[in-house]
Formats: C-alpha cells, structure tokens, sequence
C-alpha cells in the first residue's frame, strides 16, 4: 500500500505542467512582491491607488487616459511608449492590474513601431523592472503565446494582443479569481 501511495503521488507530482511546479515553490518561500511602477502595489487599498494617481497626476506622471484608464508615458524604449491601466479590486484591495501598453508612434505601415518590436523591449525593460525569476515562454495548441514571469506572489504575463498592442497582467496569485 505504501508504495502504491507513493507512486501516485510521484504520477500526480510529474503531471504538474513546470509552471504549477514553479508557482508552488514561488509561494512556498512565503516572499511577497508587490511592487508594480511609480508606487504602485498588488494589495494596495481603492484609496491609496486614487490618492497615487492624483500625487502622479500632480507630477504630471500620470494623465486621465482614454475610456476611463490612467495614462503612463513609459520611458526606457527606443520608441515613446504610453501604458494604459485601471486594477481591479477584490474587497477594495488592487488584486490584479491589466495594462495595455503601446508605442505612441504606431502607424500599420511603421515597422518600427508594431507590437512584436514593444513586446521583445518590455520583455527586457520589465526584467531591469523587477529582477528576479526570469520570463518563460508558454504555448499551448490553438491559443496565443504568452511570457510568465513569477516571483514570490506575484505573476506578471506578457502578450501581443494585436498589432499594435500589448497586454500586461500583473496578478497577486494568492487572491482567488471568484467574484471580484
């Protein structure tokens, strides 16, 4: 019986894909992360987010953004480039926070300027950002390619989402996804 026991749970443990393996060992260390951009957190109360954003506002580092999103002007790219957020809050705590980001310059005839190029520069930009586990790149049949960056709680997911932009999802993995 023990053996049996144990070989199950050798199946089960090998059936795990290299992502749940390393999203249980990242919460094992018990390390929170946190920090996003400009003084911005995972956790952080409704609160505290409006009362950042009109500190940056005032700083003029963040504007009012189209459809009811915050405006970032990100720096560091070859290209000017503009994040686009507004988190989503689960007990009135910032639990997940989608960004689109891209370049101020996009035209569909400028090269220079297309997705594929913003997404390889966030790639790099987001590891000087947050040092740490690097990118890993997931592909699964029939579906976009995306790149998983976890550290401790925190998951950041990277993708092209058209030609012009590209989506960012930073997550506190800790945090159910049920109702908001």
């Amino acid at each position: 019986m023990r053996l049996f026991a144990c070989c199950f749970i050798l199946v089960i443990f090998s059936c795990q894909s290299d992502y749940q393996k390393q999203e249980k060992q990242e919460l094992s260390k018990g390390v929170r992360h946190d920090d996003l951009f400009e003084g911005l957190q995972l956790g952080m109360t409704r609160k505290a987010f409006f009362d950042t954003c009109l500190i940056r506002n005032h700083q003029m580092i963040f504007k009012d953004g189209l459809l009811g999103k915050v405006h970032y002007k990100i720096k560091g790219l070859s290209n000017p480039a503009s994040f686009y957020f507004y988190p989503d809050f689960k007990d009135e705590k910032i639990h997940q926070f989608p960004v689109i980001a891209n370049y101020d310059t996009w035209a569909p005839w400028n090269r220079g300027a297309q997705s594929d190029k913003l997404h390889e520069e966030l790639l790099l930009l987001l590891m000087k950002w947050y040092e740490g586990n690097p990118f890993k790149k997931i592909e699964a049949a029939g579906k976009p390619v995306i790149w998983v960056k976890l550290d401790g709680n925190r998951r950041i997911v990277l993708s092209i989402r058209n030609e012009s932009q590209v989506s960012i999802i930073y997550k506190d993995i800790l945090v159910s996804d049920d109702e908001n």
